[in-house]
């Protein structure tokens, strides 16, 4: 009977074990298809950076086939030294929106944020998943210069140029305008020395052209102690 009891037991542990194992199975594969099946490039690496899983769409990505990335042995020779500190990854278990610029095969450059987690899957203990961000770096880039050319435009205007957001803060100003009024950026219309009088008037205004209303307007200015007239 004892022995009849033990070997019950002994085929219930066998059964459980071989039940965790095809769950594990069945849990690396999804993961390996989902993984893979992603534009995003993922890697795993160990503690010290050696990797231990590479994402097969590195090759679309980047060039590399995932036997290139074993050869380079190191995280570090694709993303860099210095990523992550490691105690902050162990206090936090993720750190994210880290923005570097990654070579691929061919020499190309594109700008990645990267984020790194705690997992613990075999021997990796560090994954990385990495988003190409490279066509938005360049929008940035674009729309900076355009400021920049669109600042220098502006700035030689011999007309008065600003502009304001939707609370009445001055956002922008040009070289003309700072000449007679001096520097309005980050003030209100209510901040800026002149008589309440035009400071009212030109509050009106302002709320006007915030209602839709395209407006027309002359004054007169002292500018240097002489009196100038100007149209808006």
């Amino acid at each position: 009977q004892e022995l009849a009891t033990a070997n019950q037991h002994l085929q219930q542990k066998v059964t459980e074990h071989e039940r965790m194992e095809k769950a594990l199975r069945e849990s690396e594969e999804l993961f390996r298809v989902t993984v893979e099946n992603i534009s995003d490039p993922v890697f795993i690496t160990d503690d010290d950076g050696r990797f231990t899983f590479v994402c097969r769409n590195v090759l679309h990505t980047l060039g590399y086939a995932v036997e290139d990335l074993h050869a380079m042995g190191n995280v570090s020779r694709l993303v860099g030294d210095g990523l992550f500190d490691l105690e902050e990854l162990n206090a936090l278990g993720e750190i994210r929106n880290i923005e570097r610029q990654i070579t691929d095969k061919h020499g190309g450059e594109h700008s990645y944020v990267i984020a790194v987690k705690r997992v613990s899957i075999k021997e990796g203990t560090i994954l990385y998943t990495c988003h190409d961000i490279t066509e938005r770096k360049q929008a940035e880039i674009t729309l900076q210069e355009s400021e920049a050319r669109l600042r220098v435009l502006i700035d030689h205007l011999p007309a008065e140029v600003w502009a304001m957001d939707s609370s009445l803060c001055f956002t922008l100003q040009n070289a003309a305008s700072a000449r007679i009024v001096g520097d309005v950026v980050g003030k209100r219309v209510e901040d800026l020395d002149v008589p309440e009088e035009v400071r009212a008037e030109w509050l009106a205004q302002d709320r006007q052209v915030l209602d839709g209303k395209t407006l027309h307007d002359e004054y007169q200015v002292e500018v240097e102690g002489e009196q100038k007239g100007y149209e808006n």
